[in-house]
């Protein structure tokens, strides 16, 4: 276990170092550590893989462990406007920049779709309370020996998978992010 410790913290530490690429654009910078990862001998690693961090269930008992693919959600963040411009920037978004300037707001979530991926949903007892915990399974996950459940489920994703675009409360002031679909700003 401390291994996997010690990888996480590793990662984490990349992950730091990482988004401390100076570049003049998101392209750019993402073109720079790339090469520096060629240059470690990954060049076939991928970024988002190099930091996220290796999942630990330090269970007695897994009760149920049930894998689905998860083809619509979205992920959000809140941001000052300041931080949503600087972000902008980044991106050579100057029409967006000007559109957001001009709107009176507190915070910007910053709402994108997220890659269809898979899901691990998982539920154990502590202390009689059942916990549920769902964990990305792009890369494993670590389960105590002996804890693992007798039976695993394997959810059959739907034929026809659904893209929405997920919309905002009906008085929410959005702006959409022309360089990604069905992405958009919230204002608030």
């Amino acid at each position: 276990m401390k291994a996997i410790v010690d990888l996480n913290q590793s990662k984490s530490a990349l992950e730091l170092k990482a988004g401390a690429i100076i570049g003049a654009s998101a392209r750019d910078r993402q073109n720079k550590l790339r090469e520096v990862l060629k240059r470690q001998g990954l060049g076939r690693a991928h970024p988002l893989q190099c930091w996220r961090s290796i999942h630990v269930i330090d269970q007695e008992q897994i009760k149920t462990i049930g894998f689905s693919i998860i083809n619509k959600s979205i992920g959000s963040e809140v941001l000052t406007k300041d931080e949503a411009i600087r972000r902008l920037r980044r991106r050579d978004a100057q029409d967006i920049i000007e559109e957001l300037e001009s709107e009176v707001c507190s915070s910007v979530r910053w709402v994108t779709p997220v890659s269809p991926f898979v899901r691990a949903n998982v539920s154990y007892r502590v202390n009689g309370a059942l916990i549920n915990k769902s964990i990305h399974a792009s890369l494993p996950f670590i389960v105590r020996k002996g804890a693992w459940p007798e039976k695993v489920k394997f959810n059959v994703p739907r034929e026809n998978p659904v893209t929405r675009k997920i919309a905002p409360r009906e008085k929410t002031k959005t702006i959409d992010l022309r360089f990604r679909e069905n992405a958009y700003l919230a204002l608030s």
